[in-house]
């Protein structure tokens, strides 16, 4: 003998009772289960679904009746709806939900009942608790049975189905308007209307047409920019060429600057020579070197000021127009030192000198 597997179309999430408020009441043998394929709503997982996980973790305990509500006056999450069985023997619950969603016709649109019995999950003193709402529910092939059979004796199926309680989102009122609110504004009445002129005088005309031409002319001034070698006066002769006065200009107003960039000549000229400084002052540091005055001598302050002046003197003319070359600034530090340190050296045969004292003494 073979049994054949079959698998589980449904889940059960919770099996137990209802207490009834201020009664010793139980209302046994219900049962909440969840289809596993899910058909009523497919794209919500079982872990997803916020009301079978709180079913399940209230399993072994019983859960809270608070009374009924309407269906339409709550907030239902209908995304994941949970079935409800009860057990055949039990009579007692059987017969409290047909008393209380049986007993009055559905006039749904829904084809679900007006009253719903509202359960507490949790502990009903507690602020964390949640509530959800059972409800009756036609099946479709039932709803569409009864609104066209003609039998009135044959009952329809209520199918019993719970649904998480959710708040109510607030609806956001306009908030009233302020005294420092900008008035609204209204589009002219007269928009598309035609346009009624008054009479105008010969004086009028005449002075709208100058002021026509004027501006005409402007425009045609505006149109016919000239380009910047123009505006220089490189390609006409000096001449003919003038400076353009606030007289000749249409507008009344100052001509536009030159387009020479003074400003970034002033920059480059700055940095240039503050560079050549520095070459200045690392050519007269390295030539004290080779004569073997350092920093910690006494007079190194002294010549070495000496030697940048007077090759930053002598090289004036080209410290902020070129670059100079650290030979060049060295040539010209090497004649200051040889003027500024006692005795007479050969630039050419200069090797290591050794200062003693006052004699300075060269090392072959």
């Amino acid at each position: 003998m073979t049994h054949a597997y079959t698998p589980q179309s449904h889940r059960l999430l919770f099996r137990g009772s209802l207490s009834v408020t201020d009664s010793r009441l139980l209302l046994e043998g219900l049962s909440f289960t969840l289809p596993i394929d899910n058909t009523r709503s497919p794209s919500v997982n079982l872990l997803q679904n916020p009301l079978a996980l709180a079913l399940e973790s209230m399993r072994g305990r019983t859960l809270a009746l608070c009374g009924t509500s309407r269906v339409d006056a709550v907030h239902l999450d209908k995304t994941a709806e949970v079935d409800i069985d009860i057990h055949p023997s039990a009579f007692i619950t059987r017969l409290y939900f047909e008393n209380l969603l049986c007993s009055a016709p559905i006039t749904s649109p829904l084809s679900q009942t007006d009253i719903g019995i509202r359960v507490t999950l949790g502990d009903p003193d507690s602020q964390d608790a949640s509530d959800i709402l059972i409800y009756g529910q036609l099946p479709e092939a039932d709803h569409f049975t009864r609104s066209s059979s003609a039998s009135p004796n044959k009952l329809p199926t209520l199918e019993l189905r719970a649904a998480r309680i959710l708040v109510v989102p607030a609806v956001l009122q306009p908030r009233p308007p302020r005294p420092d609110d900008p008035s609204p504004r209204f589009p002219p009445v007269l928009v598309y209307t035609k346009k009624r002129r008054a009479e105008e005088s010969p004086s009028t005309k005449l002075k709208r047409r100058k002021d026509e031409a004027v501006l005409q002319n402007a425009r045609d001034v505006m149109t016919r920019m000239p380009s910047a070698d123009v505006i220089g006066g490189t390609n006409r002769p000096k001449l003919f060429s003038r400076a353009k006065t606030v007289q000749d200009d249409v507008f009344k107003v100052p001509s536009l600057p030159d387009l020479k960039g003074k400003d970034k000549v002033s920059d480059i000229s700055k940095e240039l020579e503050k560079a050549n400084k520095t070459v200045v002052k690392r050519a007269a540091s390295d030539c004290l070197a080779k004569y073997g005055i350092h920093k910690v001598d006494a007079e190194f302050k002294e010549i070495w000021g000496f030697i940048y002046r007077g090759t930053e003197f002598a090289l004036r003319a080209h410290m902020q127009s070129r670059a100079i070359e650290s030979r060049t600034a060295e040539k010209f530090a090497k004649v200051h030192a040889e003027m500024y340190i006692k005795g007479t050296i050969s630039i050419s045969s200069v090797g290591e000198v050794v200062v003693s004292g006052k004699d300075v003494v060269e090392v072959a």
